[in-house]
């Protein structure tokens, strides 16, 4: 299993600034792919399944300097299929 990360700073403050550039790759890719992202409160993530590759996509929904409990969270769920 892979898993695509694109961090950034939740909310409208930030939502432009070049802080959340990983944000803009993974909800391009989403939007051009068709894969939905919803919101999972157990991972503080909005996550998502690409279907033609199985490659799960996050966007932690923390600040960039607490990403990585999220990207922990479901990486310890899926345990090491990643």
């Amino acid at each position: 299993m892979k898993l695509i990360v694109g961090l950034g700073n939740p909310g409208e403050k930030y939502e432009r600034t070049r802080h959340n550039a990983g944000f803009w790759l993974i909800e391009r890719f989403a939007a051009q792919t068709g894969t939905a992202m919803r919101k999972d409160a157990k991972f503080q993530a909005l996550v998502g399944r690409h279907a033609a590759s199985g490659a799960w996509l996050l966007l932690p929904q923390t600040f960039m300097n607490a990403s990585g409990r999220p990207v922990q969270m479901i990486a310890s769920f899926f345990k090491n299929k990643f």
